[in-house]
């Protein structure tokens, strides 16, 4: 458990290292800093830029009240902190969040699988790492754990209103997952197909609701965000435009990079403990199966079955310590081969922002040298990669409009004072550089 302490005090600690974002959780970091400095909607990133999909604003406003609190405190004691750190101090919410989730769901699982649970959950990368970042999928894991343990336990209600919850308000492809859960449930007769139908009909209702009651205000248009995802992604399937994976991505390429070494221990455990196997594991595969006929994949669309995975995996390791001579240095070499790969993640990770690197050092930089309001252009490679209005200084004015043809563009034009860009980017052309 102590070393398991120490690698959650680790995930925190990259939150401070690697505070930065990608393209895909630019959204809610964008929607999360509007919300604690903005005060006029018009004035919101998502007007400028909103992406291809509509989302949902309610996690962002959440996060937002709770941070408006701190910030207020901090100021009291004489503390202003600085946006790089509220952007810190939202992902160590999350971070908690997931942590609490984590917890629940541990104490659900059977003796033999809590003495490596947090060991094996927190030395997996794409835990360790992401479950501090603003990734709609990450955001959703929390809602999704506890509804599985509750699935487990027999508690269906609150299954049913973290999971719908989940699927309505942060990804839809979610729904799958708790139709497939539901199901489980009625043939473990854990409840009862009405009362199935009713509360799951009640949530939907509820939610439905909310988003559109909310985010409509956001969007200044009627939405429902997740609805028009996934008519956006599954129905008009558009989401191919941004690549496609073979059917078997998911089990033969995505689920072995995600849980690295522990892969053949969570093989031999569904192989030889086919009962496990069967109420753990078999509803997270099947999902897994069915959402491989969408050809867009990625990593984080099933993240969510890493938890019950790391339940068998964790019996896998008690089991195999407890039956084989060798069981037990093959149990920690697969945890250091683990560690080895979160470490060189983390530091891929690390060079991983060009953006936000090139903004900070421009941000020192103009710190020193000027005084006065300055612009900076930011091409769409250097936005995607980094650049958010977290650690953009007061004083320069980012200049985001998209260039399609560099050639004999003028900064005198648009008074570009600065320039951020790829590398790659032919500047010669610009007139006035």
């Amino acid at each position: 458990m102590i070393f398991a302490i120490f690698l959650y005090t680790f995930s925190i600690g990259l939150i401070f290292w690697i505070p930065f974002n990608k393209v895909e959780e630019s959204f809610q970091v964008q929607a999360l800093h509007d919300n604690v400095y903005v005060d006029n909607l018009n004035d919101f990133d998502h007007f400028e830029f909103p992406g291809a999909v509509d989302r949902s604003f309610i996690p962002s406003y959440v996060n937002s009240r709770t941070l408006k609190l701190i910030i207020h405190v901090l100021n009291i004691c004489g503390i202003p902190p600085s946006k790089i750190l509220v952007l810190c101090i939202g992902r160590l919410i999350l971070s908690l969040l997931a942590l609490i989730s984590f917890v629940y769901y541990y104490a659900s699982c059977g003796k033999n699988s809590k003495k490596y649970f947090f060991i094996v959950l927190y030395t997996q990368f794409h835990i360790l790492f992401y479950s501090t970042r603003f990734l709609s999928n990450y955001m959703a894991l929390p809602f999704v754990t506890i509804g599985l343990a509750a699935a487990k336990n027999g508690k269906s209600k609150l299954f049913i209103w973290t999971v719908v919850f989940s699927a309505i308000i942060l990804r839809c492809e979610v729904g799958l997952l708790f139709c497939i859960y539901a199901v489980t449930l009625l043939i473990q007769r854990k409840i009862k197909f009405g009362n199935l139908v009713i509360q799951t009909f009640i949530a939907l209702g509820f939610f439905i609701v909310v988003s559109f009651y909310i985010d409509s205000i956001y969007w200044n248009k009627s939405t429902i965000p997740e609805i028009n995802a996934f008519i956006f992604n599954i129905i008009k399937n558009e989401n191919v435009k941004w690549g496609t994976m073979p059917f078997f991505w998911y089990f033969n390429t995505a689920m072995p990079k995600m849980m690295g070494a522990y892969i053949f221990i969570f093989v031999y455990q569904c192989l030889t403990h086919k009962r496990q196997f069967l109420y753990t594991m078999l509803p997270s595969l099947v999902y897994i199966f069915i959402y491989s006929f969408v050809a867009h994949k990625e990593n984080r669309f099933i993240v969510y079955a890493l938890i019950p995975a790391t339940e068998i995996i964790s019996q896998g390791m008690d089991s195999i310590c407890k039956k084989h001579i060798m069981g037990n240095i093959f149990v920690k070499l697969s945890i250091v081969i683990n560690v080895a790969l979160c470490i060189i993640g983390c530091f891929r990770g690390y060079y991983n922002y060009p953006g936000a690197t090139a903004m900070l050092k421009l941000t020192e930089y103009h710190k020193v040298h000027d005084t006065i309001h300055k612009t900076v252009h930011v091409d769409t490679f250097c936005l995607q990669n980094g650049v958010s209005r977290f650690i953009t200084l007061k004083g320069l004015t980012v200049h985001k409009k998209e260039i399609q043809n560099y050639d004999n563009w003028s900064l005198e034009k648009d008074d570009i004072n600065y320039l951020i860009m790829e590398v790659e980017t032919s500047l010669h052309n610009i007139n006035n550089l």
